[in-house]
């Protein structure tokens, strides 16, 4: 629950405008692929999912694909780095918005 954030380095940012791939593009590739198996999540886990998630996935099975965030707005891409080479990450939320200040 809470949002996701991609941070990708200049190198991979030229592969996707080199490609047409656009911002929103990915995000929503990654809404509808980013997906693990119920069956994959201890068993705690997947309680926690059931509690927050119920109104999203009313039943979940073995074979429910949990997305990584309930839509695919929840989900931020930023740019971030140098010409070191292609290094990109992601940061995980919980429960919470990321919030980005001026520094």
């Amino acid at each position: 629950q809470g949002d996701l954030t991609i941070v990708l380095g200049p190198e991979h940012v030229e592969l996707f405008e080199r490609e047409g791939i656009a911002k929103d593009d990915a995000k929503r590739f990654l809404h509808l692929n980013a997906r693990t198996l119920a069956r994959e999540f201890p068993e705690d886990v997947l309680n926690c999912v059931r509690d927050w998630r119920s109104d999203e996935i009313a039943i979940i099975t073995p074979d429910t694909p949990i997305p990584v965030v309930n839509d695919w707005q929840d989900i931020n891409i930023v740019v971030a780095g140098g010409p070191a080479g292609s290094h990109s990450s992601f940061l995980a939320g919980f429960e919470a918005r990321s919030v980005c200040v001026e520094v």
